[in-house]
């Protein structure tokens, strides 16, 4: 039957049956709509702009998470305590090169720094393969959990975070010794965003990093939430927007950006988009590097390749950055 004959055939259902049946009968599919269509659409819309930070942010709370118990012990690690808003501490951990027993954990003046931005879910404890690496080629790494995390007090929220990372950069300046120039930020996914907007901080105020590495990020929450939930408005709805394509507009240091073809978290597109909004060269004259991996996905990018991409913003042999 062709379309032409069954809207004809619709039509004349109409037409044929009484009008207080057609009121009925149009009565009865509007409530039906209402009922199982609009009704469970509006309470998912508003459950989930109520507990869209729950879905957000998965805090793998403990009740401690001291290194000694937490770390292999092959591995030099210090418990910090960084003094952020008001009274608050957060806490984390310092790894130390193996080269360095002593000091207080101070950084000597050719040393390197990565600060180091987790994704969204679990601890610090579940974040041991970075470190573990990068202290056998004589890098210190600090992280610390964000806000509301493992063993650290308060709320998660998208201006918390960033409070808290402008707080550890004070940190590993201002305590530990730490040059702005020998700093590489490094973050993946939420901690992209996390890690964008502190670099971009650290340029405005003239105090750029050695560089910038981002790992499976978005160019902002509201594109990757966008992608995850395409039947819901969910630009209207989120709290926490982590527009990292602007934010990433002031980075004058150079950039470099790692992402799976195979991520279905954070698209492709998604990360290529913040590529785009990035500038072409840094201040010094570095472009800005995309490595796309054919084989990965969001949580799987081989720490080799992060490796390589870190002693290359750090200009360590047989790496050099392309000028």
């Amino acid at each position: 039957m062709s379309e032409q004959q069954s809207q004809q055939e619709s039509s004349d259902i109409s037409e044929n049956m009484p009008p207080k049946k057609v009121k009925k009968w149009y009565q009865r599919v509007g409530r039906l709509l209402l009922f199982y269509v609009v009704v469970p659409y509006l309470i998912l819309f508003v459950l989930l702009g109520i507990f869209q930070r729950n879905l957000l942010y998965h805090r793998g709370q403990v009740s401690a998470l001291l290194s000694k118990d937490n770390t292999p012990s092959d591995i030099i690690v210090r418990d910090i305590q960084v003094s952020t808003e008001g009274d608050l501490k957060v806490n984390g951990w310092h790894y130390l090169p193996s080269s360095q027993k002593s000091n207080g954990g101070k950084l000597k003046e050719n040393e390197w720094l990565v600060l180091y931005f987790p994704g969204n879910a679990g601890n610090r404890a579940r974040r041991l393969y970075l470190p573990q690496s990068l202290v056998g080629i004589n890098f210190h790494l600090m992280i610390c959990d964000y806000r509301g995390y493992a063993d650290n007090p308060g709320t998660p929220s998208e201006q918390a975070l960033f409070t808290d990372a402008e707080a550890l950069w004070k940190f590993a300046i201002e305590e530990k010794g730490a040059s702005p120039e020998r700093i590489i930020i490094y973050g993946e996914s939420l901690g992209g965003g996390v890690a964008t907007h502190l670099a971009s901080f650290a340029c405005q105020n003239k105090k750029p990093p050695a560089g910038l590495l981002l790992s499976s990020t978005f160019s902002s929450m509201a594109d990757a939430a966008a992608n995850l939930y395409p039947f819901f408005p969910v630009r209207l709805l989120l709290l926490d927007q982590y527009n990292s394509a602007e934010k990433i507009k002031h980075v004058t240091c150079p950039v470099m950006q790692i992402h799976g073809t195979l991520d279905r978290i954070v698209s492709l597109e998604i990360g290529k988009k913040l590529f785009n909004a990035t500038p072409e060269k840094s201040s010094s004259g570095v472009k800005k590097q995309f490595e796309e991996l054919s084989d990965s996905g969001h949580n799987n990018i081989p720490v080799s390749v992060i490796i390589k991409s870190i002693q290359i913003l750090a200009k360590m042999p047989p790496y050099r950055v392309e000028q």
